[in-house]
């Protein structure tokens, strides 16, 4: 009998609750593998919420605390192969999932796949691992692709494309544009009359001590200067938003 490590993975906070791969669907799948090959579960690894891109491999594994407790164990010599329900589940990333089937190989411990029946260190089996992640790395990044070609397409449009509203802009619900938030226009002014004459930090402790605050009524930090200065086409009225300046 081995000793198996579970472990699942969904990549968006929305995902944790009840969707048709979440994570309460990948534990039934892994057990009910489990039983029927005699495996003893040793532990399951839970990772809700987390991405498998690893575009940034040590951040990534920061970011993903049960993988990360998995391998410390593997390293100890707790258990003998590791069930996933699917293989992108591990990492979407192929260099990724290499990676981590690589640390894992380091102690004999197997990666297998409920789902795809591509076990073994054979070299056919491996190459259709490689292949599976391939394939998923390239869905990952298709996906990113068409998120940010319909972000711009609205951007041409005029529309406001989500999330925070920027300093000295407000948006109304249902509006998808942006407007000026009339108090905040001396502060942005302010902040480019100083750009380029002293440091980020400089500039942001003149502010300070003029009193102006940020979209938060906080003072300014050196970053949050950064991020005015970035923003400097969308001030000048080249993007979704009215002129500033």
């Amino acid at each position: 009998m081995k000793k198996a490590a579970i472990y699942i993975r969904v990549s968006t906070k929305e995902q944790v609750g009840e969707d048709k791969f979440g994570l309460p669907v990948q534990l039934v799948i892994c057990e009910d593998y489990c039983t029927k090959n005699e495996h003893q579960i040793y532990k399951v690894f839970e990772d809700g919420g987390k991405s498998g891109g690893y575009e940034d491999l040590d951040n990534d594994l920061n970011k993903r605390p049960a993988l990360n407790e998995l391998l410390t164990a593997a390293n100890l010599g707790e258990f003998n192969i590791v069930i996933v329900p699917k293989l992108d589940r591990l990492a979407r990333s192929l260099y990724a999932q290499l990676w981590v089937e690589k640390e894992l190989r380091k102690h004999d411990i197997e990666v297998i796949s409920v789902s795809e029946p591509f076990s073994g260190q054979d070299p056919v089996m491996t190459m259709m691992r490689q292949m599976m992640g391939v394939f998923a790395e390239f869905e990952k990044n298709r996906i990113n692709e068409r998120l940010y070609s319909a972000k711009m397409y609205k951007r041409k449009l005029g529309g406001f494309i989500g999330g925070q509203d920027p300093l000295g802009y407000y948006s109304l619900k249902g509006s998808k544009k942006l407007y000026i938030k009339e108090d905040k226009i001396k502060t942005i002014r302010r902040a480019f009359e100083l750009k380029g004459s002293m440091s980020l930090r400089k500039i942001a402790n003149i502010l300070n001590n003029e009193g102006y605050t940020s979209r938060d009524s906080k003072p300014f930090t050196p970053m949050q200067i950064k991020r005015i200065f970035d923003r400097e086409p969308l001030y000048r009225g080249e993007m979704e938003a009215p002129a500033i300046i």
